[in-house]
C-alpha cells in the first residue's frame, strides 16, 4: 500500500501569498513517503489569466522553464523571482510505475502581491494589488506608520477595492526616504491570514537606475574626450618669417634647414643674405635693388592641405 504525508493531515489544500520579485517554495503534500527522484511526481499549473492547464513537471522532470523551476528532495517546486504571471492554482499529482495515478490530488494557490508608483507632476499615487486564482478573496489597505489611513486625512487620500487599494499625497508632504519607509500595503488573505508589505523599490530597479547613471556618465566623458582631441588637433601652427637686418656687416650667402617638431609636423627651409649698409633703409619691394636690407626667403612643406594652418610673419627693425 502507498503512503501519502499529506493525506493522513489532510492539507491537500494550501494557500500562499508572497510579494513579486520574491522567491517561493510549493509543497506537495500527496507525495509518495517511498519515492526515489521524485519519478512518481508530476506538478501542473492553471493560471488566473488563463485556464489552460500546462504541465510543469512530468514525473520528476522539469517541462517548462528550467532556469526558473526546480524541484526540490521532497518533491516541492521551488520558483525563483514570481511575476503576477505566476498567479493561479497548483497541482501536485502522483502516479504508479504502470502510469495510473495515486491518491487524491494536492492543490496550492499561489497569490501575488504587486505594488506600484505613479508620478503626476506633484502628486504620487501608491497602489498595492492582488493577483489570485479567482475569485479573489483577499482584502488590501494601505498603512501609514503602521496605523491605517484615516478617511478624513486630506493630506493622504485613499481608495480601494477587493484586491486593490492606493494611496495618493503631494510630493511636498513626504520625502523620497519617508516614502518607502512609512507606507506599508497590509493584505488579508481568505484564511485570515495578516501579512505586511513595505514599500521599497526591487533590488533589479536599484540595480537597473545605478547602470543607466554610470552609462550617462560614460557617455559625457566620451563626448569631452573626443572635443578635447580635435580642438587640440586644430591648434597646430607653421611659421614662416621675413626678416630685415640692415645694421649687419656683409657676409656671405648661406642656407639653413630647420625642422620643427614631430609632433607639429610642419618644415621649413630657408636662405639668407645680408649687405652692409650705411643708412637707415626700409624694406624695398623690388628685389633688383642694390641697395635691398636683408632678405629670408622660405619655403614651408605642410602636411596638412587645410591652409588655415598656415600663417607667415614679417618683422622690421625700428627706424
Amino acid at each position: 500500500m502507498l503512503q501519502f504525508t499529506g493525506a493522513l493531515s489532510r492539507q491537500l489544500h494550501l494557500n500562499f501569498t508572497v510579494r513579486d520579485g520574491d522567491d517561493v517554495t510549493l509543497s506537495c503534500e500527496n507525495v509518495i513517503n517511498d519515492h526515489r527522484n521524485c519519478v512518481s511526481t508530476t506538478w501542473f499549473f492553471v493560471g488566473s489569466r488563463s485556464r489552460a492547464s500546462v504541465e510543469l513537471v512530468g514525473l520528476g522532470q522539469i517541462r517548462s522553464e528550467p532556469d526558473r523551476l526546480r524541484v526540490t528532495t521532497n518533491c516541492s517546486l521551488f520558483i525563483k523571482k514570481v511575476t503576477d504571471d505566476d498567479s493561479g492554482r497548483y497541482t501536485c499529482r502522483q502516479f504508479d510505475k504502470s502510469g495510473q495515478q495515486q491518491g487524491p490530488d494536492a492543490q496550492v494557490d499561489l497569490s501575488v502581491v504587486t505594488m506600484t508608483e505613479h508620478n503626476d507632476t506633484d502628486k504620487v499615487n501608491l497602489t498595492c494589488s492582488v493577483r489570485t486564482n479567482e475569485p479573489c478573496r483577499h482584502s488590501v489597505k494601505w498603512l501609514h506608520k503602521n496605523q491605517e489611513v484615516d478617511k478624513d486625512n486630506k493630506e493622504l487620500i485613499t481608495s480601494q477595492s477587493s484586491c486593490s487599494a492606493s494611496v495618493k499625497f503631494l510630493t511636498s508632504h513626504f520625502s523620497y526616504t519617508d516614502r518607502y519607509e512609512l507606507f506599508k500595503c497590509q493584505v488579508t488573505t481568505e484564511t485570515n491570514e495578516v501579512k505586511l508589505f513595505t514599500f521599497s523599490r526591487r533590488p533589479s530597479d536599484v540595480w537597473y537606475i545605478i547602470v543607466a547613471v554610470v552609462f550617462v556618465v560614460l557617455l559625457i566623458i566620451v563626448v569631452k574626450v573626443v572635443r578635447w582631441k580635435r580642438s587640440k588637433g586644430n591648434k597646430t601652427p607653421a611659421h614662416v618669417a621675413l626678416t630685415s637686418n640692415p645694421a649687419e656687416t656683409e657676409s656671405a650667402p648661406g642656407t639653413s634647414q630647420d625642422m620643427a617638431d614631430p609632433e607639429d609636423g610642419v618644415s621649413y627651409a630657408s636662405i639668407s643674405f645680408t649687405k652692409k649698409t650705411n643708412s637707415r633703409d626700409k624694406v624695398q619691394r623690388r628685389i633688383d635693388d642694390d641697395d635691398c636690407d636683408a632678405v629670408t626667403y622660405s619655403t614651408v612643406n605642410v602636411p596638412s592641405a587645410d591652409p588655415s594652418n598656415l600663417y607667415a610673419t614679417i618683422n622690421k627693425p625700428n627706424k
